[in-house]
């Protein structure tokens, strides 16, 4: 990305003054703005209204007072390409283009998108065929649509290139904080790899969570996500088009080529990028990374009010890696002392109803297994629906005593329900604003907690060492040339792949086997006359 793109993006993410052209969803863009917030002015741009939104209208882009810092551009096809062109030669920042039409529905549209790419100039483009850009932090929306979400002060950041589902996840009720909402499109001009450069200089951004269905250039994809891992940002990934049919429909919905799974799976692995296998883990995922600190290791002490409960986070916790280790003598001599007759000392912790609710024994009870050298912690809660909510109290209370217990400890924590809908938004609210992640679903937890310490895992690996690069092809003419097995090895090799130790001779000059060989070996040919396997 060029420096004065790179400016006007960051005109078109906190605009000044946005101008929306086009009618109803023009119109939806101007009402979604006020409900968002937006401090900013507000130009509308309609030849045939005289208000939209309740703004006066003006009759076109050329009658503005200035030229906008950010667009929303909702008309027909060939007269936004021609409307972005006069945009650009007003000075215009950047432009959402929701106007679909384009590469998407084959080579007719693939040329009208040559052409709006080049009427942009250096202007910043998100789309086309996208819903655009909701930016929670600055009160920004250029949405065509009614949204939820909310915004603490910080939170995730999503990349998607369906609308659709980029909506779907703003209106999700799951507590997620959210910085940023990109839907991304066609991708004519700006990509997903764009967007994650330049959402890592943004300290609110805590995770960056990206459902993509095809990656164009690996190479900026590696970098960008290098960037994320630099500004210590993970990155989760929802992939579509992983099936044969899945990978059909990413073609024709935005005109990504989805590509061999398991290269991507591959490629993320390699670059501690988290994979998930549904929107619930991800925005799951997401939450925990935003609300709560990567663990600095696997030991986890798990804290139930049932003994059923306690047997489940222990089965599904044992499946993701997750230690639950025994606590100590010292640490069980204590527990007791401080527990009912009915309690047995163990992890995950069933401290039984005796004392369910009553501050002054369970905050005792688990401060005293919690500091015993866990890397995090979690309890287990199933909150009360609204008529039945006379036991709330006690919910309440052993959520705090938790939360002390843990801030006592150092580590981070997690309130977990075994139903997703049995943690109500009330106290989901509260835990953020204490920075204990609330999370719907034992299973997506445990997921999300066991990925988290992976992902911890894989950041401190790749920062310790140097990491190797992918490999970049050149294709210096259309010859093709054979690489004799050496060269290929030694290819591979300085592109950061293990192979096995060799040395190479010409004739019968060994005398010896050099230091790093012994037996047994295998003796091969090497020439660019013979090919691998002749």
């Amino acid at each position: 990305m060029t420096p004065e793109r790179k400016a006007n993006l960051q005109r078109l993410f906190n605009p000044k003054h946005i101008a929306v052209i086009g009618g109803t969803d023009a119109e939806a863009v101007a009402v979604e703005s006020q409900r968002m917030g937006y401090r900013g002015q507000l130009w509308p741009v309609n030849p045939k209204r005289k208000t939209l939104g309740g703004h006066e209208c003006f009759p076109s882009a050329e009658d503005l007072p200035e030229a906008p810092d950010a667009v929303f551009l909702a008309i027909p096809r060939e007269p936004a390409i021609e409307t972005v062109d006069r945009l650009r030669q007003m000075g215009a920042g950047g432009i959402v283009c929701y106007t679909a039409g384009f590469k998407e529905v084959g080579e007719q549209g693939a040329g009208a998108e040559d052409a709006l790419m080049n009427a942009c100039g250096e202007m910043a483009l998100v789309g086309p065929n996208c819903y655009g850009i909701l930016n929670y932090l600055d009160r920004v929306a250029l949405w065509p649509f009614a949204h939820g979400g909310n915004c603490p002060g910080f939170g995730a950041a999503i990349i998607t290139q369906s609308g659709m589902l980029a909506s779907d996840f703003t209106m999700s009720q799951r507590s997620l904080p959210l910085a940023f909402i990109i839907s991304a499109g066609n991708q004519a001009l700006l990509s997903i790899e764009d967007y994650i450069l330049h959402l890592c200089e943004r300290e609110e951004i805590r995770s960056i969570g990206v459902h993509v269905e095809g990656i164009r250039d690996w190479y900026a994809f590696e970098e960008a996500s290098v960037k994320a891992m630099d500004h210590d940002i993970p990155i989760v990934v929802l992939k579509s088009g992983s099936s044969s049919i899945g990978s059909e429909l990413t073609l024709t919905h935005t005109g990504s080529i989805s590509g061999a799974d398991h290269i991507y799976s591959a490629l993320f692995e390699r670059l501690g990028i988290i994979r998930v296998d549904n929107a619930s883990e991800f925005l799951e995922t997401l939450k925990y990374l935003s609300v709560s600190r990567l663990p600095k290791g696997n030991r986890v002490a798990g804290l139930t009010c049932s003994g059923g409960e306690a047997a489940m986070l222990a089965d599904m916790g044992e499946k993701e890696g997750l230690d639950f280790k025994q606590p100590g003598e010292t640490t069980k001599e204590t527990l007791a002392s401080l527990l009912p007759h009915t309690a047995t000392a163990s992890n995950p912790l069933d401290y039984t109803t005796p004392i369910w609710g009553i501050p002054e024994k369970t905050v005792p009870v688990f401060k005293c297994l919690i500091k015993d050298g866990y890397d995090m912690a979690i309890i287990v809660q199933d909150y009360p629906t609204e008529e039945l909510d006379e036991s709330r109290a006690s919910y309440v209370n052993d959520s705090r005593a938790f939360v002390a217990a843990v801030k006592a400890a150092g580590i981070p924590g997690a309130v977990c329900s075994v139903i997703p809908e049995n943690l109500d938004s009330d106290i989901r609210k509260e835990l953020i604003a204490e920075g204990i992640a609330p999370m719907q679903g034992i299973h997506d937890c445990i997921n999300a907690v066991s990925k988290a310490i992976w992902h911890a895992e894989r950041r401190k690996k790749i920062k310790q060492s140097e990491f190797p690069r992918l490999y970049r092809f050149t294709k210096s003419s259309n010859c093709i040339t054979i690489l004799n097995e050496l060269e290929g090895k030694q290819m591979l090799s300085n592109s950061g792949v293990p192979i096995p130790p060799y040395s190479s001779v010409k004739g019968l000059e060994i005398k010896q086997l050099p230091n790093q060989l012994s037996f047994p070996l295998v003796a091969k040919m090497i020439s660019r006359d013979l090919s691998h396997k002749t």
